[in-house]
């Protein structure tokens, strides 16, 4: 009788692992995806905002110079504050979109709760 329920209670306790490691492998999986995604943004954010300053900056200087030159230079600082601050904005939902590892934490929390408050 002690010795079939000490294999019961062997399996269950070998299948809680087994699905635990499985969705932590899950969680794993996902975190790796959402830090490709994360750092193609990144890299895109970078390489093209980087053109597209240098190009406008340059057609904007040779243009608007003869007219005003203070103004010019305002304009265009206030325009890459607010592209800085979109991208910004952008990477900081990217970060906060999902908490790593939370199906995993949740069902540990699960089983927490019916072997120790029962």
């Amino acid at each position: 009788m002690v010795i079939s329920s000490l294999k019961t209670l062997i399996r269950s306790v070998a299948g809680l692992l087994n699905t635990h490691l499985m969705m932590l492998q899950l969680d794993f999986q996902e975190e790796k995806e959402r830090l490709t995604r994360l750092l193609l943004s990144l890299l895109g954010l970078t390489l093209f905002a980087g053109m597209l300053l240098i190009m406008l900056t340059m057609v904007l200087c040779i243009a608007l110079w003869p007219y005003s030159p203070l103004y010019t230079a305002i304009g265009l600082a206030v325009f890459y504050a607010c592209i800085t601050l979109f991208f910004v904005c952008r990477i900081r939902a990217l970060l906060k979109r999902s908490a790593p590892f939370s199906m995993t934490l949740s069902e540990l929390e699960k089983n927490r709760e019916v072997f120790f408050d029962e």
